[in-house]
């Protein structure tokens, strides 16, 4: 009003106090999203994680049902049983392939053999699929020349297939047979041709031919790798086993080994993958 003093006007706060005010402001507005002033939630920790329910769980052990349905699915190459229960490879899928610049004279070399470079892995994983085993079963099996390299077999796709471990006709009689031609050839009793062709046409067959005929000392080559023996109930890599999911230990190493059903529906002692 005229004739009246103006009051002086308050000072200003400084500007440090007003970005201290803002800044507070600022923390309790956060806090309070993060606590009850939501509505009455429940307040949440600062840094706390949401509970999250997995997505991947753990695979059970196949049932002997679920490995046989596994075995039938979509593959190449289907296995030959004899009577007896011999294995064979699938004729079309696995003929035999052989070096055609190697002759008897090279294999009669004792060295020969270890001078031949072995299948790569890539080519084992590719035997498995196309004869549908099942990469659990890979322990009870070998990736098997059907002409061996002893005679002249190469490492062609054609001349691998996963030959199993068994305790008649498996892996062990294949290997005597392989030895006894290559005896019979190095002993100038039959062609290295015959013999090819003979183990490649059915092994089984030539093993009941051609074993016990007489060879020349030394002749059959390096004595072949044995799977140890075991005593009755002792737990071996793939052994025959009775319960499924029965758990055993090897005796020398102590490995852990589960009783688990294979592709042919057998259950054996193998390692978990």
């Amino acid at each position: 009003m005229a004739g009246t003093l103006d009051e002086p006007d308050a000072p200003a706060a400084p500007q440090s106090l007003r970005r201290r005010a803002l800044v507070a402001g600022l923390v309790a507005g956060g806090l309070c999203l993060l606590s009850a002033c939501s509505g009455g939630s429940e307040a949440v920790a600062v840094g706390a994680q949401p509970s999250v329910t997995p997505s991947i769980y753990p695979l059970p052990p196949p049932t002997v049902e679920a490995a046989a349905e596994e075995a039938q699915g979509d593959h190449a190459a289907t296995f030959v049983r004899t009577a007896e229960g011999v294995v064979l490879p699938d004729a079309e899928v696995t003929p035999g392939a052989v070096f055609e610049d190697v002759g008897a004279a090279e294999i009669c070399d004792l060295h020969y053999s270890q001078g031949v470079r072995q299948p790569r892995f890539n080519a084992k994983v590719a035997v498995f699929a196309s004869y549908g085993v099942s990469i659990r079963d890979r322990d009870i099996y070998q990736v098997d020349h059907l002409v061996p390299v002893s005679l002249g077999g190469s490492n062609a796709e054609e001349n691998l297939w996963p030959l199993p471990y068994q305790d008649a006709g498996g892996a062990e009689d294949k290997d005597l047979v392989e030895r006894q031609l290559r005896g019979l050839v190095c002993s100038n009793k039959v062609s290295l041709q015959e013999a090819q062709d003979a183990i490649a046409k059915n092994w089984w067959q030539a093993h009941q031919t051609y074993m016990g005929l007489p060879i020349n000392p030394g002749s059959e080559g390096p004595e072949p790798w044995e799977r140890p023996t075991t005593e009755p109930g002792e737990v071996v890599n793939g052994g025959l086993c009775a319960v499924e999911g029965e758990i055993g230990y090897t005796d020398p190493k102590h490995i852990r080994l589960t009783c688990t059903a294979t592709s042919f529906g057998e259950l054996r002692w193998q390692k978990r993958y």
